[in-house]
């Protein structure tokens, strides 16, 4: 049986979780799509901004964080940590995401779900967003960047992003001009050429796609927790692609690049969620 052995330790990173001789495709496989190995604070925001709409006790937290040979302390001092970045709140009821955290994980959302322009047609206009206020300080230019991202826009110069009109537009922001029109004097697939690397999308798709193939005969044969930190990398890295792949209309890609992607995620995702579950001690356990 192929397996991953998860160290507990006192370290940051909860993947020196070390991969076995029979299976050493995976790391490479994060590694070159960009996911670093996760420490105790990405795990439990990721954790978090993948349960939206109500708090998760921490209780519950420690619980998922032993499972990937968390200490109980280390939970809560990145839990605390996490606090003081402003990056989750703590309520009666638990731990949930705010701010521009809360921005991520609707940005995660919309981007598991099948984007509507690939399956009901493009106009042919597109969303241009153009920054008039120059003075801006760094914080604004730094969400200004991330909200674009998170909308699936495309960066044609500096202040100056751009994507078909085929989804919603990207939330108004001060000092930045939203037009919406048809583009002359370029062609449509010469433009998303510019906005994005196409082929370095294509890439990444294939990849994550494998190394979620590989999880998922893994998953089949294993009942141990052994499987769960990997596939959680995996899986971080799938909604941390899906979050800002340009889901273009079928006019002006040969085929969407994260439609496969999409689907085998959300399989991996059910998996994952069910055998953590059975996992968790019921006092542990998301209600």
């Amino acid at each position: 049986m192929i397996r991953y052995r998860i160290v507990a330790n006192k370290s940051r990173d909860i993947n020196d979780a070390v991969v076995s001789e029979s299976l050493p495709s995976i790391r490479p496989t994060l590694e070159a799509v960009g996911q670093r190995p996760m420490s105790a604070r990405s795990t439990l925001l990721s954790y978090l901004l993948g349960v939206p709409g109500r708090p998760v006790s921490a209780q519950h937290l420690v619980s998922v964080g032993a499972l990937f040979g968390l200490r109980s302390g280390t939970v809560r001092t990145a839990l605390s940590r996490l606090t003081t970045a402003g990056d989750v709140e703590s309520t009666a009821d638990g731990y949930r995401v705010t701010g521009t955290m809360r921005d991520r994980q609707s940005q995660q959302e919309r981007g598991l779900a099948d984007p509507g322009g690939t399956s009901t047609g493009w106009d042919g206009t597109w969303w241009t967003a153009l920054v008039v206020d120059e003075s801006r300080p760094m914080a604004a230019r730094r969400r200004f960047r991330s909200v674009m991202l998170g909308a699936r826009m495309g960066e044609l110069r500096p202040e100056v992003w751009m994507r078909p009109a085929d989804v919603e537009p990207p939330p108004s922001l001060t000092g930045v001009a939203l037009t919406r029109g048809t583009v002359d004097g370029v062609d449509g697939r010469e433009l998303v050429g510019r906005l994005w690397d196409i082929p370095a999308s294509e890439i990444t798709a294939r990849r994550l796609l494998e190394a979620i193939d590989v999880l998922g005969a893994v998953a089949a044969g294993d009942e141990s927790v052994e499987w769960f930190a990997p596939a959680f990398e995996v899986s971080a890295a799938c909604v941390s692609f899906l979050r800002t792949e340009p889901a273009l209309p079928a006019d002006l890609v040969e085929t969407p690049i994260a439609t496969d992607l999409r689907e085998s995620y959300r399989a991996l995702n059910a998996r994952f969620r069910t055998a953590l579950a059975e996992h968790l001690p019921p006092a542990g356990r998301v209600p």
